[in-house]
Order: C-alpha cells, then structure tokens, then sequence
C-alpha cells in the first residue's frame, strides 16, 4: 500500500500495527494510550458525524489545541470527509483569531481549554458562520467535541455510503489544510 492521502495512513496503521499503541495523552497524571483501531475508529466517527451534521465536502473546520490525540482524531475525520482542516496556533491573540476566522469561512471551531475558550469564545460568537463551537476539555457551558462522535455513532447507512463516497474520490491534490503562519 502507498499512501497518497492523510488518511491513508489510518489503513496502513491497521496493517503494521494492529492492537498497537499509536497514540497516547496524559491525563491526570495517568496516561491514556489509543491503539491503531481506536485511531481509525475515532476519526471515521467524527467524520460521520460531521456529515449528520451537514457538513459538506470543501467545508472549514478551524481548531485551535494543544498537542492531544484529540487533534489526530479530528484532523484525520475532516480529510475522510473531504472537508478542510484549518490548525491554528494556540499562542494568536484575539484580533488574529478573528482574521483567521473570517478569511478562513470556518463553520466550526473547536478549541482544547479553558483559557482558549475564553480568549475565542467572544470572536466566535459575532460570526454567524460559525455554527458550532466545540471543547475537547470538559468545560461547563461549553459544547464538547464528543457530541460529533455520539453523531457519528447514531450514522445511518445513507451517511456511512456518502462517506464511502468520498473518501473514493479524493485524490491527493485535494485540499486538505488551511495553515496561516506568521
């Protein structure tokens, strides 16, 4: 197998590694360790989920996280699904994170903490685009990342066909990412 897309590593990982630790976070002083199916299953789910949702193939998805495994499972869902990711810095101030959210067209925003929800939350919120903002931390309030994986998990066969569809006709000169540096 030749991987010519991102996500094709997810069915090379399958092969060379299966039952394997591929990722791992530390989460209360307790690491928590994800296996190449976990990698795989997480990231179709969160890409079906995004299609219950309405996403469409070329949509934006903007994340602004610190390095987890989290980020893994979205990026890798948004390129099966054909859409675009769009990983932003975590160290942006407000005025950055708006540019980037208007010139982007991101539809939803998904951030790690606390202090990212605070400082995003208030630019979210005048951008009529943006219809989900979402948390990988538990936040009180806030909506949390696991609400599109619950989605991804309820997928109907109308919904897993349409990503079987699309995950066939990307090709590597698709669009995967958005990256905005300095």
């Amino acid at each position: 197998m030749n991987p010519t897309r991102t996500f094709d590593l997810l069915d090379r990982y399958l092969q060379k590694f299966p039952g394997r630790h591929v990722l791992a976070e530390k989460i209360n002083g307790r690491w928590i360790y994800y296996t190449s199916e976990q990698y795989y299953e997480t990231a179709h789910r969160f890409a079906l989920g995004l299609l219950s949702l309405g996403f469409r193939r070329g949509d934006r998805i903007m994340t602004v996280t610190n390095n987890r495994p989290g980020w893994n499972f979205v990026d890798m869902g948004i390129a099966l699904a054909g859409m675009v990711h769009v990983p932003v810095y975590t160290s942006l101030n407000g005025g950055e994170y708006r540019h980037i959210l208007e010139h982007s067209g991101s539809r939803m925003v998904i951030v790690s903490d606390h202090k990212l929800y605070g400082l995003i939350e208030p630019v979210v919120a005048t951008f009529s685009a943006v219809e989900h903002f979402l948390t990988f931390d538990e936040i009180s309030g806030a909506r949390n990342w696991t609400e599109i994986l619950d989605a991804g998990e309820k997928a109907g066969n109308d919904i897993r066909n349409e990503l079987a569809s699309i995950k066939s006709s990307i090709t590597s000169s698709d669009m995967a990412a958005l990256i905005y540096t300095s």
